[in-house]
């Protein structure tokens, strides 16, 4: 969300050529390997993160891969922008707030997992400290976001 915020021509780029449009029919074997590769850091990253809460006894992996746990909230994540960048798809079914509302949906989901500590989606104060938290933490020295 924030990347998209910080730089959107080059998240809708992005977002375009994983069409299958483009990435099944135009993109050549070699040019994904590299797109793929390019992705690696922050994949494992990702990984990572998760392999500590199963290490950490924060997430029980429930016989799942990390991929297979890491998968479902990127799945949320790619599903709510390509609503919000589908123009007027979002407010015909009169949804407000996108973004926030993937938060809240993301929690309800590692909540789900069993994700330690649980955290309370509905709790407005707690959701706005921990998005304002990660945008200064995260983001902050990049485009000013999180002030």
């Amino acid at each position: 969300m924030l990347f998209a915020r910080c730089y959107p021509d080059y998240f809708r780029l992005a977002q375009y050529v994983f069409t299958e449009v483009v990435w099944d029919a135009a993109a050549s074997s070699r040019r994904r390997e590299q797109v793929l590769e390019a992705g690696r850091p922050i994949g494992e990253m990702i990984l990572q993160i998760f392999q500590e809460a199963v290490e950490t006894g924060d997430l029980d992996a429930r016989g799942w891969t990390l991929a297979e746990l890491a998968v479902s909230p990127w799945t949320l994540c790619l599903g709510m922008h390509t609503l919000v960048h589908a123009q007027g798809m979002l407010q015909h079914y009169d949804v407000h707030d996108p973004y926030r509302l993937l938060m809240c949906n993301i929690h309800h989901l590692l909540n789900g997992y069993g994700w330690r500590p649980l955290f309370e989606p509905a709790d407005g104060a707690a959701l706005d400290a921990m998005i304002k938290r990660i945008c200064a933490e995260v983001f902050h020295d990049i485009c000013g976001i999180g002030d």
